[in-house]
């Protein structure tokens, strides 16, 4: 399967330096703090809508911006972007990803006329059901442990195989990668079955959870708290509102303080 990545242009907004995140990294870091910015879409939109960022992809990065770029000033440019929300910094905390709304909906609509392309529920940030062109990467994401953009060049199933999955969707149905892995959303095995058991239940309640709204349920365990057991506690007690908003509850030890 020989499935196209990536843009060969993308729009530009003409207000772009007008931008008030675009304006704090100017004022930090001058005319090379915008370049950084501009090379960064660039970078891209030429892979697709996200990338993986760490320190040896900034080293080669401040090289390519040339002119005595140094590494320290392409990361702390990076910084500025994620601390202003010209990219999203929870995807990037968890993920080591940079990517954001707004990146994700012009790449995806520029791709409104090719087939089958691929996304990632766990750090889509729009709602991918407005695109029917779109396939969910079934294994759960396109890039490695490490963040590292996988291959999609290779031959997922051979045609063959392709072509009779596609025979048994009904029409107007999003496809997916047929005989792909099961979906893994945590790589605790005890936090994924209760991801799984949570999407599950909705499902059988006839309250299907959306890829967005699963990728929201995950970034917001994460936030509300750090270790396994009370994120699956908090999967467990199915709040109101699960998968759209969640409150955090007080441990047994907030609720009763030892006295003194």
């Amino acid at each position: 399967m020989n499935r196209k990545t990536g843009l060969d242009y993308f729009s530009f907004d003409v207000d772009f330096f007008s931008d008030e995140k675009i304006q704090f990294v100017s004022a930090r870091f001058g005319t090379k703090g915008e370049v950084i910015a501009v090379r960064l879409l660039c970078k891209i939109y030429r892979d697709g809508y996200f990338i993986r960022w760490d320190d040896d992809i900034a080293l080669l990065f401040a090289k390519g911006v040339g002119d005595g770029c140094q590494h320290s000033c392409v990361k702390d440019v990076v910084f500025e972007l994620l601390k202003r929300g010209f990219f999203d910094r929870s995807i990037f905390e968890r993920f080591s990803i940079l990517t954001s709304k707004g990146i994700q909906r012009r790449y995806f609509d520029a791709c409104h006329k090719r087939k089958d392309v691929l996304f990632d529920p766990r750090i889509s940030l729009i709602d991918m059901d407005e695109y029917k062109n779109t396939v969910e990467w079934q294994d759960g994401n396109i890039f490695d442990e490490k963040g590292g953009i996988l291959d999609e060049k290779v031959d997922i199933l051979p045609q063959s195989k392709v072509k009779e999955s596609k025979a048994k969707e009904s029409k107007g149905k999003k496809k997916s990668v047929a005989d792909a892995p099961p979906v893994r959303y945590a790589d605790d095995p005890l936090l994924d079955a209760a991801i799984c058991d949570f999407i599950a239940d909705r499902k059988e309640r006839k309250k299907p959870m959306t890829s967005r709204a699963i990728a929201s349920l995950i970034m917001q365990l994460d936030a509300l708290a750090s270790d396994v057991p009370t994120k699956i506690a908090i999967l467990s007690s199915q709040l109101p509102g699960a998968g759209r908003g969640y409150s955090r509850s007080k441990t047994a030890r907030e609720r009763n303080p030892p006295t003194s």
